[in-house]
């Protein structure tokens, strides 16, 4: 198994590498936040060591192997989530209230607030009158890829 260090994720246009393959690695929200990892894929051993307050963004490219023309890019790995019905702007408001006093990552697809699945979180929005189900899904966080995510530390 080949070993590659990777200290910084490259900046590319697709269009730049039209003759190469595309790998897709699946990564949950957790491991895209991870900034030190090992990630097997093929006959790779890929070794993150990204600087602090680095994120892997879902769809960026992480590796270029230019001696078999092909490029590694991260997508979403399905995992379990908590859908939000919404229909009023005030409940969606005290919804991302209430994950954000949690410390919850929020995404949004059409007319529901999704976050991550955990049991005491459902719990809470149960028992303030939301309409939620669990299911599988890709989990995307509303900032991930926003210059003006906000940030602890």
């Amino acid at each position: 198994m080949r070993r590659i260090f990777i200290s910084e994720l490259p900046n590319i246009d697709r269009s730049q590498f039209i003759e190469y393959s595309t790998k897709e690695i699946k990564l949950s929200y957790h491991e895209r936040k991870k900034t030190r990892q090992k990630i097997c894929v093929d006959d790779l051993e890929l070794v993150l060591t990204l600087g602090r307050g680095s994120v892997i963004k879902p769809y960026s490219y992480i590796y270029i192997d230019s001696e078999n023309r092909m490029l590694y890019k991260v997508v979403p790995a399905e995992e379990e989530i908590l859908r939000i019905k919404i229909n009023d702007v005030k409940l969606a408001l005290l919804v991302g209230h209430i994950l954000g006093n949690m410390h919850f990552p929020v995404g949004v697809e059409q007319d529901e607030i999704i976050t991550l699945y955990d049991p005491s979180v459902e719990h809470k929005l149960v028992e303030a009158g939301f309409k939620v189900s669990k299911s599988s899904g890709y989990f995307i966080e509303i900032s991930e890829g926003d210059a003006n995510e906000h940030k602890h530390g």
